[in-house]
């Protein structure tokens, strides 16, 4: 019967969530290791594992400062004598150690190759040798800039050769978060022209992957990149034969929507669901009661729910909404997000636009004639004079309605940029300027209208209290009953014993840190509420948006920042908020996106009046919520100096 293989310490960074239980390995090894006995490539590298975790400040809660002293001593007594071993590689033996080096020590040993300039007694020809027999180190080696400067000739002539250097090419310069925290580094020697001939045979190759074949169509050309738009055509339409080949096997899904006015309803919404399908119907006696411009307006904010209770853009694409298969999916860098439930919420907010528009005809009004009522009060409202804004005719074909909405949106914006820098509008300072609006600089009123994750402590809490990765919540008897610790110690009564010992450990540290206490029942509880339930914002949206949380709130925000946990900006839209608009009116940021502003501008839309119609529909969408951000701005800014 074979030895079952022990499982090895290894150290991954100084916030994984392993880190107590390889410690716990480390202290059992520990206890019995003699660094003068024998020991091979893997019991050396170990010990440089366990080295990291004690140079990184890591170590058990239950160690009292003397066991620490002793262990940390013990370490680099061990390494110490290890790091000697290791130097007796050299070019007669490194295939040696190279059969024996454990799967999970290959990214460490090429690194310690490297620090240690013991690369330097390879030679050359046979370093050719080595990736052709281990081509499976090739990564590892490649995290290497010494090593790859040193051998470029022969890293260069086995890349062009090797049948995954086009994946590795896009890998690095084109997917969207890598696993891995290390950057792969290619010879110097190996051009543009070269890259892209590897793109090429790759995309003419018996079995490309489609996700790489995606990520070639969506590339952007960069300083280590060039794909020829005559290559990323071809890639596309090698993209779609695969992807029609998957459709035929039967792989589909479906995410439907339906949106409905109902005339004798009650209640404003009712919402219905049936597995991947949403129904949501519509009260026409509420919206009866909206009477004014300003109340049917603020129906897209307060009934459709384009904005959330925040006033942030509700129909942005969030990291977090990606479920398992769609966060681990391969993603160009250069795309914008679009999982499910984003393409869900576009779905809903068209058709909501279109329906409330068939409604509105009804009482002889339309969008049109709502948003501008709208903003002739808010800037009445408001004081802000001589703030123009024209709409297209109704007349006019949609074409002619895009060509004339699209940059008097963008008008208004840097109308509102010169009003808040200026404290009035200067039409003479405006036609001096006729570049393109850059929407991350237009500012807000308010000098704290944004609080974003700082650092790495506030990132570490917010996932232990709200990921569904920590684990922490996973107890019994509860284990399927929760997504996240919070809901588990919100809802139900734990103690300490329930947890295993991988757990227990991040549970005294949040104990310790102030963050939960222990009744006198023994139970475990939430202490610092506000401060947790801020997390939970952060982890559901990325941002708080200050001034739009109640007086308690901002105070624990306040804190925070003086803590160094958050830092604050005073931009009209959000990061997230920033991206959406980008995606839908031009290519700045993402290959993928709608380029609404651009295309029409240039004249390279499409010609199908279908398409032009909801195209139109979609710059009304981004309108509104433009105003709607502007709306909140500008009532923030009053209530906050009424303060």
């Amino acid at each position: 019967m074979p030895v079952k293989k022990r499982s090895r310490v290894v150290f991954y960074s100084k916030i994984d969530i392993a880190a107590v239980s390889n410690l716990e390995k480390a202290e059992a090894l520990l206890k019995h290791f003699c660094p003068q006995n024998s020991h091979d490539i893997n019991d050396i590298l170990e010990i440089y594992h366990i080295k990291q975790y004690f140079d990184h400040g890591l170590f058990l809660l239950k160690w009292k400062e003397k066991e620490l002293y002793y262990y940390k001593t013990l370490a680099e007594e061990s390494w110490a004598i290890m790091k000697l071993r290791l130097l007796e590689i050299d070019n007669s033996n490194i295939g040696t150690y190279l059969d024996k080096v454990g799967s999970e020590y290959m990214c460490s040993f090429w690194s310690l190759i490297e620090m240690m300039n013991i690369y330097k007694k390879i030679e050359k020809n046979n370093f050719s040798k080595i990736l052709d027999k281990y081509d499976r180190y090739l990564y590892y080696i490649l995290y290497c800039p010494n090593i790859v400067n040193y051998f470029n000739s022969q890293i260069k002539v086995f890349l062009l050769r090797y049948r995954n250097t086009a994946e590795m090419l896009l890998g690095t310069y084109e997917q969207k978060g890598r696993s891995s925290g290390h950057i792969l580094h290619f010879p110097k020697s190996l051009t543009l022209s070269d890259k892209e001939e590897i793109m090429s045979s790759y995309v003419d190759s018996p079995e490309p992957n489609l996700n790489y074949l995606r990520l070639i169509t969506a590339s952007r050309d960069s300083a280590n990149l060039k794909i020829s738009p005559k290559i990323r055509l071809k890639a596309k339409r090698k993209a779609a034969e695969l992807n029609n080949k998957i459709l035929e096997k039967g792989y589909t899904w479906t995410n439907g929507v339906g949106i409905g006015i109902v005339q004798h309803q009650e209640e404003p919404i009712i919402e219905k669901r049936n597995e991947n399908n949403v129904e949501k119907f519509y009260s026409e006696k509420y919206l009866n009661n909206q009477i004014g411009f300003v109340a049917l307006f603020n129906v897209f904010a307060n009934l459709f729910h384009y904005t959330d209770k925040e006033k942030l853009i509700r129909l942005v694409s969030y990291p977090n909404e990606l479920d398992v298969m769609e966060a681990i999916a391969m993603k160009s860098k250069n795309d914008y997000l679009k999982g499910a439930n984003f393409v869900r919420k576009k779905m809903e907010s068209d058709q909501q636009l279109i329906a409330y528009n068939y409604y509105l005809e009804s009482r002889d009004l339309s969008i049109e004639i709502v948003v501008k009522g709208f903003f002739m009060e808010l800037t009445t409202h408001f004081k802000l004079e001589n703030f123009r804004f024209e709409f297209p005719s109704e007349t006019t074909s949609y074409l002619e309605k895009i060509r004339v909405l699209a940059p008097d949106f963008e008008f208004i914006l840097r109308q509102y940029q010169n009003f808040v820098e200026e404290g009035s509008i200067d039409f003479e300072l405006l036609e001096m300027q006729s570049s393109p609006i850059n929407f991350s600089e237009v500012p807000s009123l308010c000098d704290r209208k944004y609080a974003y994750m700082k650092d790495e402590e506030i990132m570490r809490l917010k996932n232990q209290f709200f990921s569904p990765q920590s684990h922490l919540y996973y107890i019994e008897p509860h284990k399927d009953k929760y997504r996240n610790l919070y809901s588990l110690l919100l809802k139900e009564d734990v103690k300490a014993e329930q947890f295993e010992n991988y757990q227990l450990e991040a549970i005294r540290n949040l104990i310790d840190q102030g963050y939960l206490y222990i009744t006198d029942q023994g139970f475990i509880k939430l202490k610092k509420i506000i401060f947790v339930i801020i997390l939970g914002n952060l982890y559901q949206k990325e941002v708080l948006s200050y001034w739009n949380y109640p007086i308690q709130f901002r105070e624990v925000i306040d804190e925070m920042v003086n803590d160094g946990f958050l830092t604050l900006e005073n931009k009209l839209f959000t990061r997230n908020e920033l991206k959406y608009l980008n995606f839908y009116l031009n290519k700045k940021e993402f290959t993928n996106g709608l380029d609404l502003r651009n295309k029409y501008l240039h004249g390279s839309n499409s010609s199908s009046e279908k398409t032009q119609q909801e195209d139109y529909f979609s710059l009304l969408k981004i309108l509104i919520l433009v105003l709607i951000k502007i709306q909140d701005d500008l009532v923030n800014s009053t209530y906050k100096n009424i303060l």
